[in-house]
């Protein structure tokens, strides 16, 4: 019988032969250091699981869409921050409008997602979206901190341009996107915060797969921001969801006190936002004219 078999096997042997008492103690002792293992693993690549996109996409040679407008922002660091930027339908200098930033999901790049910035062009707002350090042609790696910084630098961006009317931005987030859009937010509060499929915490996502809180380096603390009221919240989410479960939106939506929460019958990843209900949303803000 080869080693490998075997082994698993001897092993039970003795444990089956041992006294109950010892046997529990045996087996504890094995269940707290696997646990340990895993924690240890989690600990050290936890960016790799919170940022899949920068270890296991390569998305260097797609091309720019047709439409979009390349946009290069620079860190003090000297890391290169690609964005896709697309001007709203009717927008000049002699007609500035709102303006849109849009953060994807984590397995995500900003061509997965660019008719997000068509439809919000197409209604006459300017689309800015931004991708992450490490992702596709963008140069870094991903935390917290860096993300939020590259979006301070994104906003500023799009508020130099002469389109643009600063005083009217909307920050839009899609699952790990709605945390870096809140960490924006509180920062600088936007004039409307849409946040899909979005959680109360990394801490709290974390705790669900038996993790430590405290073992969180990017703990992305949304409930926190959230609970201060910077601006208009619209909070769409599946009722479905696996990964970000519906109870995340509903927290958020108490603590923001008067939030708007769309439910759709989805899960996470088919999950598709109604547009109709976004201009909504965004005309009782006043970015946006009342629907017919």
């Amino acid at each position: 019988m080869p080693a490998a078999i075997s082994a698993p096997r001897r092993y039970a042997a003795r444990m089956w032969s041992l006294p109950l008492p010892r046997r529990c103690l045996k087996a504890a002792a094995t269940l707290v250091v696997l646990y340990l293992v895993y924690l240890g693993g989690m600990y050290v690549f936890q960016e790799r699981v919170i940022f899949p996109g920068a270890y296991w996409r390569s998305d260097v040679d797609r091309p720019v869409a047709a439409d979009a407008t390349q946009v290069w922002i620079t860190s003090d660091d000297g890391t290169r921050v690609e964005a896709w930027y697309l001007a709203g339908r009717g927008r000049s200098a002699e007609s500035p409008g709102p303006a849109m930033l849009f953060f994807h999901g984590n397995l995500d790049v900003i061509a997965d997602r660019w008719n997000v910035a068509q439809l919000y062009a197409n209604a006459g707002i300017s689309a800015l979206l931004m991708e992450y350090r490490g992702y596709g042609r963008s140069t870094g790696r991903p935390t917290q901190d860096t993300l939020t910084a590259d979006a301070v630098a994104c906003r500023a961006w799009l508020c130099n341009r002469a389109e643009v009317d600063d005083s009217r931005l909307i920050y839009h987030g899609l699952s790990i996107g709605g945390a870096v859009a809140a960490q924006l937010a509180d920062r600088h509060p936007p004039a409307a915060l849409i946040l899909e499929s979005s959680f109360t915490s990394m801490v709290d996502i974390t705790v669900r797969f038996g993790l430590v809180g405290t073992f969180c380096r990017h703990p992305f603390r949304t409930d926190n921001v959230i609970s201060r009221r910077l601006c208009p919240l619209l909070l769409t989410h599946g009722r479905r969801d696996p990964l970000v479960p519906i109870s995340h939106a509903r927290r958020l939506q108490s603590l923001a006190g008067g939030a708007r929460l769309v439910v759709r019958e989805a899960g996470h990843d088919d999950y598709e936002p109604e547009w109709r209900e976004m201009c909504d949303f965004l005309a009782q803000c006043g970015l946006l004219p009342p629907p017919p």
